[in-house]
């Protein structure tokens, strides 16, 4: 096996890797923001609302904490979205949290089984899916770059139609790419409009 048949696969397998973890990361939080669509909504007070900077870096969010009752059990909440996360836009963070006011009473969604889970929104919108998928396109390139080292071994070719249906596939995974960028930022813009 040659080396640049050795570099195929080792650079497929680790994009596939790396798309796989991004995957597992980030599907979890959109699942649930789908799930939390069913669960119970109460009313809850906002109790504290702060923008905090995230690490060393110029990223933010805004850490919120909500009193609700359940059942007979009283809570203490500290969720927003499932898929919201800091970023670097601190403006669409103190948007969201110029949204939230202490001692008002919102709506929340309280997980019937767990009350101890809750958030204030759910759902998933086109920004949390695309946040979510952000590492399709690593696995499908590793997938392609993978494909072209196997072709490299095997004593046949791959079909003609193959080199146009994996530019297409390269292509549609750079544009998810492009997109999920960008995506926590949007998002973030969701939460503080939906507030």
């Amino acid at each position: 096996m040659s080396a640049s048949v050795v570099l195929l696969w080792v650079s497929g397998g680790l994009l596939l890797a790396a798309g796989v973890l991004l995957l597992a990361s980030r599907l979890p939080a959109m699942v649930e923001a789908w799930r939390a669509t069913r669960w119970h909504r109460t009313p809850a007070t906002l109790q504290a609302m702060v923008l905090q900077r995230v690490g060393r870096g110029e990223r933010y969010r805004v850490l919120v904490s909500y009193r609700y009752r359940h059942g007979d059990g009283s809570y203490v909440g500290h969720r927003i979205h499932p898929c919201y996360a800091a970023s670097g836009k601190r403006v669409l963070h103190k948007g969201v949290l110029n949204r939230l006011q202490a001692g008002s009473v919102i709506a929340v969604h309280v997980h019937p089984d767990q009350p101890q889970r809750s958030t204030i929104l759910v759902g998933v919108n086109r920004h949390c899916l695309l946040h979510a998928l952000a590492g399709l396109p690593l696995v499908l390139i590793g997938l392609l770059v993978m494909g072209m080292a196997l072709g490299q071994t095997l004593p046949w070719s791959w079909p003609a139609w193959s080199q146009p249906a994996a530019a297409a596939v390269l292509g549609a995974s750079l544009l998810v790419a492009v997109f999920s960028l960008r995506a926590r930022e949007r998002l973030v813009a969701d939460v503080a409009r939906v507030l």
